[in-house]
């Protein structure tokens, strides 16, 4: 089977302050590099066929601590972050407090979110998380059968991504994207794959 293991960067400072962090970075928090040496430790007894990570900064960082010192970095632009467009590097507090009824579709009932400026809608970030899904299927079909011998794939990706794959993967309408709890950081999201996706554990 295939497995895959699909991890949220770790804290930045944007974190800490609640500003949303689509496409813009902000550097890692001293608990930050903290949290991506214990995600190294918690993942060292396990061999990878391949790291992938998000073109953010953040992620790659996290990447780097984790794996770095025993696999390359892939980054693959399918696993950014969801694009805020015009809310990008805004307060959430104040986002919920001026813009309400934006918040609601944002982060309540995303059928009904319209990004302001250049931002993805909830469907175009449920689409490229499926053509994610399908490029690791089909790149390591060898280990897609029930009876054949297991592979492993790291991916480290974004709190809306995780989200993203956990609708994907259930077959859910985009109407139930937020119906879980936001993953922590550097939380592991493991699923596998034997002709189809399964979700073992979300955000351990």
């Amino acid at each position: 089977m295939i497995h895959l293991y699909i991890m949220r960067h770790t804290e930045t400072e944007w974190n800490t302050l609640k500003k949303m962090q689509g496409r813009g970075d902000s550097p890692i928090t001293e608990r930050g590099y903290q949290l991506a040496q214990e995600l190294h430790d918690k993942m060292a007894d396990i061999e990878f066929a391949q790291v992938y990570a998000s073109p953010m900064m953040r992620a790659q960082r996290t990447a780097e601590i984790a794996f770095g010192d025993r696999y390359p970095i892939t980054v693959d632009d399918r696993l950014a972050e969801m694009d805020f467009g015009d809310l990008d590097g805004a307060h959430m507090p104040t986002v919920k407090i001026e813009m309400p009824e934006l918040a609601d579709a944002l982060w309540v009932h995303p059928e009904n979110y319209v990004p302001l400026g250049n931002g993805e809608t909830y469907p175009q970030v449920m689409e490229r998380t499926q053509d994610f899904l399908n490029y690791i299927a089909g790149r390591y079909s060898d280990y897609a059968g029930r009876d054949e011998p297991d592979v492993n794939i790291a991916a480290v990706s974004h709190s809306v991504l995780l989200h993203s794959f956990w609708t994907v993967i259930e077959d859910l309408p985009v109407k139930l994207f937020r119906g879980r709890a936001p993953v922590k950081q550097c939380s592991i999201t493991h699923a596998v794959y034997d002709g189809r996706w399964h979700l073992v554990c979300y955000g351990r």
